[in-house]
């Protein structure tokens, strides 16, 4: 395996899973604190990473007949190749930093002592064991989770296994696929050999016998800390759930899960290891299994099951879109989805209702030259504006509504003048780059919240410093509709279920 050559594709398409960027979590407990930097950088890279195997995914899906019937590939297809592969190595380059930051040397040993203190010990000399070449490394750390040092090392660990896996699962998806075509291998070779090392080293990585003992290690202790957790009904932080669930939710940890070898004896995991890495059984056994998952969740940010609100009846879809208007703001809840568990507050996403063919003409929008390059795609019924990972894009009312919880909201004090401004505003945001440093003071690239911060300027919208910026989170956005706001609630669906009543009072409840 050592000297295959990988190429990495870039997809001409945008991604169309609604899933979104959780914002900064401020939290009080000093450990989470003291790495909320790590986290919140390591955060931002993992999203980047998701849109790149998107369309990595994408790209092959559009080529996969080209590359199997070893048919030629365009010249725009070979430069994506090249610009993907460019892309591939610096993601790769900042997860790996985490990796290297947070992982245990191969001296070190760790072991889930609970109810015992975290110990260090060391040792002037190996004792037999059979974890690693049946010898004992000289540090020996034994983690009790319920003291503040074990905490910190659990912390830590799931912080390297979390990017290590993140590392992992772009090898399997993003370059696999391409490894069994000849084409592909001697393109990268011929045409750019400053890529070849890089990507030889990159493999070797991969099949490194000292990196996967590591992060077979890493794993048992983190199942460990998952059965302690849940045996004594222990509440993490939203920072720790998120690392979980981005752990769990790995291809790469799902596939050796399933075949329960992390509960097996060392020896054998290791056994199983030697196996399955060193002779590229992996590759083949896992392949179809990673692929489906892929595809499914459009890779990375994993959706656990459909929204509530995605079985609505026709009549009951009818009647929300007879509610809406041109420039109601949309805010959604996803529980099911990873990112929910990191974002601060309730809602987790913001979108604007831009509207119906007909009332934009009856606003006399419909022929400005921002509008207008999009009549067919209002047309065909994409009337909503929202930053998701692949950018800002006009999306279906079916597609929004794979979600659990719905709130629209209106802004009651607009005069003509302004929604026609507005509107404009809206969709000249479209085609902008998604913000991964969530800054509402930018203006080329934009989140998902920073939809309605940017549209409706003339409201005074609360934001937070967090690292050195100021973001607004869709809590922020949701907040103006009580307490005779600006905004008026005009529908709220509470997990898949329509609330009646005072809704400014709902809301609020909500919001709490």
């Amino acid at each position: 395996m050592k000297n295959i050559i990988f190429i990495i594709l870039l997809c001409v398409s945008c991604s169309t899973q609604n899933v979104r960027l959780p914002a900064s979590y401020n939290t009080q407990d000093p450990l989470i604190l003291k790495y909320e930097q790590d986290i919140n950088d390591f955060q931002k890279t993992v999203e980047e990473a998701l849109v790149w195997r998107a369309k990595s995914l994408e790209f092959y899906k559009l080529h996969e007949n080209e590359l199997k019937q070893k048919n030629q590939l365009s010249h725009q297809a070979m430069l994506k190749i090249f610009e993907s592969t460019k892309s591939f190595l610096a993601i790769r380059e900042k997860i790996n930093r985490t990796v290297e930051k947070f992982k245990f040397d191969n001296s070190t040993s760790l072991k889930f002592a609970p109810g015992k203190g975290t110990k260090i010990e060391k040792y002037d000399q190996p004792v037999g064991d059979t974890d690693v070449q049946n010898s004992t490394p000289r540090t020996v750390i034994r983690i009790d989770p319920n003291d503040d040092q074990g905490r910190e090392i659990l912390l830590k660990l799931k912080i390297g296994l979390s990017a290590a896996t993140v590392m992992y699962d772009n090898y399997m998806i993003g370059v696999y696929p391409y490894e069994k075509h000849r084409k592909t291998r001697r393109l990268i070779n011929l045409d750019n050999p400053e890529y070849k090392l890089a990507l030889e080293k990159i493999t070797d990585n991969f099949f490194s016998l000292s990196n996967r003992l590591q992060f077979l290690a890493a794993t048992r202790i983190f199942k460990s800390t998952e059965d302690f957790d849940l045996k004594e009904k222990r509440i993490a932080s939203n920072e720790e759930k998120y690392l979980d669930l981005l752990i769990n939710q790995s291809p790469v940890y799902q596939f050796m899960k399933t075949g329960k070898h992390l509960e097996e004896q060392p020896n054998v995991v290791r056994a199983f290891a030697d196996r399955i890495y060193d002779t590229g059984r992996f590759l083949v056994e896992s392949f179809s299994y990673f692929t489906s998952m892929a595809f499914g969740n459009t890779m990375g940010i994993v959706q656990f099951r459909e929204g509530k609100l995605k079985s609505l009846s026709v009549a009951e879809k009818n009647e929300i879109k007879s509610v809406l208007r041109p420039l109601d703001i949309m805010m959604e809840k996803t529980p099911f989805r990873l990112t929910d568990k990191f974002i601060p507050g309730y809602y987790g996403h913001v979108a604007i209702w831009i509207g119906t063919k007909e009332e934009l003409i009856q606003l006399g929008v419909w022929d400005d030259p921002m509008v207008a390059k999009y009549h067919d795609q209002i047309e065909e019924g994409r009337s909503i504006i929202e930053a998701l990972r692949p950018g800002v894009q006009i999306n279906t009312f079916d597609h929004f509504l794979d979600i659990d919880d719905l709130l629209i909201v209106r802004d009651r004090n607009l005069n003509d003048d302004q929604r026609r401004e507005f509107i404009v505003r809206a969709f000249a945001q479209i085609g902008k780059e998604y913000d991964f440093n969530f800054d509402v003071e930018t203006d080329n690239k934009i989140v998902c919240s920073e939809i309605a911060y940017v549209v409706f300027h003339d409201i005074q919208w609360p934001t937070e410093k967090s690292l050195g910026r100021y973001t607004i989170s869709p809590d922020n956005v949701a907040v103006k509709a009580i307490h005779q706001g600006p905004l008026t609630p005009l529908v709220i669906y509470r997990s898949g279920v329509k609330q009646t009543g005072d809704l400014e009072v709902v809301l609020e409840d909500i919001l709490k």
